[in-house]
């Protein structure tokens, strides 16, 4: 289980990396906005967008947390005129899932030996653009979503019993399957860096808030590019 440790550690890191790339680049990006104040508005009404990064999801129901990566998407639109073109409305699906070797007592699983789950989120918010005129826009989310998953672990050695003739260990096999939903608050932010009129790089951090007493969630750190009318 070591080096599952490891690897829980290790893509934890990457959440928390992406994370300040999405909330701490606000300052690096500031010089683009000083140049559109004299430049073209950059503003637009409608857009398109895909991510990918890390994401880590509380799945108790078959096993502990997993961290993974997956995708996302989504479309978003700002319904309001100019005296409050920053908010907006957005709505994404995101999807992630893990497919593992779960590691033996002796650090030598057997064949048959799997860990895979996936999950699957649903989610509306709305959106509010700092600077919602410029190149670079800094963004607020807030609203609600709604997650499913299911899985299976399978250790035909994580667990054994002593034989009371031989002292030999008598291997148990540890099999669970379960599936489950849950749903509740999203929050997070991230940023908006136009590349040409229609086209944009962004990075985003979220955390979807589920009922206490479930064990579920999502938190997720992404980066990806998009598409704006």
């Amino acid at each position: 289980m070591q080096t599952a440790s490891i690897a829980s550690v290790l893509l934890r890191a990457e959440i928390a990396i992406l994370a300040g790339i999405s909330l701490g680049s606000v300052w690096v990006a500031a010089p683009l906005r000083a140049q559109d104040r004299t430049n073209a508005n950059w503003d637009y009404k409608v857009e398109a967008f895909g991510d990918y990064g890390a994401v880590h999801v509380m799945n108790l129901i078959v096993t502990n947390n997993r961290n993974g990566t997956g995708f996302a998407g989504g479309v978003g639109w700002r319904p309001l005129g100019a005296a409050g073109h920053g908010l907006g409305l957005e709505v994404r699906m995101a999807r992630t899932a893990y497919d593992g070797v779960p590691g033996g007592q002796d650090g030598a699983p057997g064949a048959t030996d799997y860990d895979r789950w996936h999950a699957s989120l649903v989610a509306a918010d709305v959106t509010y653009h700092f600077w919602s005129h410029s190149r670079v826009q800094p963004y607020l989310i807030a609203g609600f979503g709604y997650m499913t998953t299911s899985g299976t672990f399978l250790c035909t050695t994580c667990g054994w019993n002593p034989d009371p003739a031989t002292g030999k260990k008598i291997y148990i096999e540890d099999r669970r399957t379960g599936s489950g939903s849950d749903q509740g608050p999203l929050f997070g932010g991230g940023l908006k860096v136009a590349v040409t009129r229609h086209v944009f790089f962004r990075a985003e951090f979220f955390q979807l808030l589920t009922t206490q007493g479930t064990r579920m969630g999502w938190e997720s750190s992404t980066i990806g590019m998009g598409i704006r009318f």
